[in-house]
């Protein structure tokens, strides 16, 4: 058992076995698919050694911390392994329900938006880390002239860390199709279609080309990210009203046929082209803002980007993010939120320093190592900050100080990593090392010289 914390209580206070249709985890949260989310004991359920709770409507988060995917086996081991891959029977029986009214829809459906790109996008993030590791590896290498980059070698690693970003339209619609519950194999071939050859070459004849007489627009889809999800969406809805028309003996013939008679060319013809210029458009929206302001943008983004994690709505941002590292190579936003982890890991080492009880000597301690190695900050959020406001204040200010330099100095980053790993993926890391120790010791200055709320906190 990890950390003290019991998988059994947990799967107790989650309303038990039958309340749960589905489990995965992400860094740092188990990601509960409930049949009935008022099942849940939060009170007891916080006591159990975790670091808090979110109720995302359609899901519902344990917040454990590094060691999530050790209590993630622990709880796989006690529901029985057909819990894994979502074996358990999907019904709709007692499962969140949209109340009446124009607010409570947006909430629903917003809800369960940022739940299937959340689900979608955190399985596939490492690979993003690794690679763009790689890629900064192999850029110093050749600098130095340590590498050849007509060489062989450096052939062999540039496809490692190129190939998740060439490939993502097929990447992202298998991990998209899991998530929605879709043929995640259709998906694979929706998405591989964008980047098949015949395809790809009619783009040597122009922009614009046809099919059965109407027009198709032409473009290149490889390391794009939005096609991929409205294509993964369409080929869901498909094949769901399939599955519910056809004689079942005849499904597993008719419904992929007919999925990629209708989802290939409707994708090419006009959910392609519309997700790629959404993207496109986001993105310009996105390099103009920090480029005509960065000042105030970096520092309204690095000192409010904690409460934008805290309410689950980073994830209408990251994809974005993603889409600009993957096409343009970085992407500025990414590296002035690196600020807000090593403004997390500050405010756990401020605390360390300053704290008078023992024990909370020890949270801040195993806070910090999490923030600084891998990125990851709920340890800090929920263990700290949100039980010291003050310390949540100090926080976002000099989250917003950093971010601010950052913006102004140029710096961009290759990759969602975070922490030291984000350092070598910058591209200016001198002064993005400056922009961090802004907000390392910035914040760990002010919990030292000011005090984060220890004597002041019930």
């Amino acid at each position: 058992m990890a950390a003290s914390i019991d998988a059994d209580k947990i799967i107790e206070f989650v309303g038990g076995k039958s309340n749960i249709k589905h489990v995965t985890h992400c860094a740092t949260r188990l990601r509960f698919n409930l049949v009935d989310n008022g099942k849940v004991d939060k009170e007891s359920l916080e006591k159990t050694g975790i670091l808090g709770v979110a109720d995302m409507g359609t899901q519902y988060q344990v917040i454990v911390g590094p060691s999530v995917d050790s209590v993630y086996g622990d709880v796989i081991a006690s529901l029985g392994s057909g819990y894994v891959k979502g074996a358990v029977e999907d019904t709709d029986e007692g499962a969140p329900v949209r109340e009446p009214g124009f607010l409570n829809a947006i909430k629903f459906y917003g809800n369960k938006a940022f739940d299937v790109i959340s689900g979608s996008f955190t399985p596939i993030i490492p690979a993003f880390c690794g690679a763009a590791i790689i890629k900064a590896i192999l850029s110093i290498c050749t600098m130095a002239g340590w590498l050849a980059a007509d060489s062989s070698t450096y052939a062999v690693l540039a496809a490692a860390s190129n190939s998740i970003f060439y490939f993502l339209p097929i990447v992202l619609s298998v991990s998209m199709a899991r998530k929605l519950g879709a043929n995640p194999y259709l998906a694979a071939a929706v998405g591989a279609s964008l980047l098949e050859p015949n395809f790809t070459a009619l783009g040597s004849n122009g922009d614009m080309s046809s099919f059965l007489g109407l027009p198709m627009v032409i473009m290149g889809y490889a390391s794009t990210v939005f096609p991929a999800m409205l294509s993964t969406t369409l080929l869901f809805v498909v094949e769901r009203f399939l599955k519910r028309v056809v004689y079942k003996d005849l499904q597993v013939v008719i419904v992929p046929t007919i999925c990629l008679l209708v989802v290939v060319p409707a994708t090419m013809l006009l959910v392609g082209p519309f997700g790629y210029y959404v993207g496109e458009g986001l993105s310009t929206f996105v390099m103009w803002l920090m480029g005509t302001m960065p000042i105030p943008a970096g520092f309204i983004l690095g000192a409010f980007w904690m409460f934008v994690v805290l309410f689950g709505l980073h994830w209408a941002v990251i994809p974005v993010l993603i889409a600009n590292i993957s096409s343009l190579g970085s992407d500025p936003v990414m590296a002035v939120l690196g600020s807000t982890i090593f403004a997390a890991a500050g405010a756990a080492a401020g605390v360390f320093v300053k704290a008078k009880d023992p024990e909370l000597k020890s949270v801040a301690l195993s806070t910090l190592v999490p923030a600084l190695l891998g990125g990851i900050t709920e340890p800090v959020i929920y263990g700290i900050s949100l039980r010291y406001r003050k310390s949540l204040v100090e926080m976002c200010l000099m989250t917003g100080v950093a971010g601010a330099f950052i913006a102004a100095t140029g710096c961009e980053q290759m990759s969602t990593a975070g922490g030291f790993p984000a350092i070598v993926t910058a591209t200016n890391i001198p002064m993005f090392c400056v922009g961090m120790a802004i907000a390392f010791f910035g914040t760990a200055a002010l919990h030292i010289v000011l005090g984060f709320g220890e004597d002041s906190a019930k």
